[in-house]
């Protein structure tokens, strides 16, 4: 993810929401930082000239993007292309694959779990996944969220030209748990910090066993149903989505 702090005046930089990486485009959502009295509403041009600058600095072909000014929106546009085989443009109602951005949901799908009472950030990853290896101890569904678990990214063993393969695996909980017994932890559990996102993917094995919902349909009832979100969904690679 890019962070953009050459953004003009007119806008508060902040890092992209989401990025999409089957398409290589992101999704921009900048607030509107200026209120009304301090400063005009940049017109559609200098937001047009902002973005495309952005984009081709960065080498983005396309993205999507919508200003915020007091919960309401003000300014939604699509550049590029979202599709650069076909030549699609992009448009505001394309939807993005959100990668890493989905983790905040894990961590609101644990929240929500301990707030039920069936699991306590505090427990040890073996209480709910016993056939987890021995090393795994000492580490708790906190230390996974904050990144501080020792857990290895699992993505680091995988070679450069078996990625694409790897992604369109299927593995079960059971498999991934089976793949990581031999792995040694980078460092006692608490004591640094390594993003993981093995860590994460058992974190979405937890929310299934202790919700007894799979991850996407825990989500869609706990999550996005309740605040009117329409189009977040769990990605899958053999969906055609409009």
């Amino acid at each position: 993810m890019l962070t953009f702090s050459h953004l003009k005046s007119s806008f508060t930089a902040v890092s992209t929401r989401m990025c999409i990486i089957t398409l290589g485009a992101a999704l921009f959502c900048v607030p509107y930082a200026a209120s009304t009295a301090q400063a005009a509403q940049p017109s559609e041009a200098e937001i047009d000239a902002v973005f495309e600058r952005i984009m081709k600095e960065n080498h983005v072909p396309g993205a999507a993007i919508s200003i915020m000014h007091k919960d309401k929106m003000i300014f939604a546009k699509g550049y590029g292309y979202s599709n650069l085989e076909h030549r699609v443009a992009t448009k505001p109602e394309v939807v993005f694959q959100s990668a890493s951005v989905g983790k905040m949901f894990t961590s609101a799908a644990i929240l929500l779990l301990e707030k039920d009472g069936k699991l306590s950030l505090q427990d040890n990853i073996l209480k709910h996944l016993p056939s987890g290896p021995k090393t795994w101890a000492d580490i708790t569904l906190q230390q996974m969220m904050m990144h501080r678990s020792g857990m290895p990214d699992y993505e680091g063993d995988i070679p450069e030209e078996e990625e694409d393969l790897a992604l369109r695996a299927e593995f079960s909980d059971d498999d991934f748990i089976a793949a990581l017994q031999t792995k040694p932890l980078e460092f006692t559990p608490g004591t640094q910090y390594s993003y993981s996102n093995t860590a994460y993917i058992l974190l979405g094995a937890v929310i299934k066993k202790v919700s007894g919902q799979f991850y996407g349909d825990f989500l869609q009832d706990r999550v996005f149903g309740p605040i009117g979100t329409k189009t977040a969904q769990v990605n899958d690679i053999d969906q055609i989505i409009p």
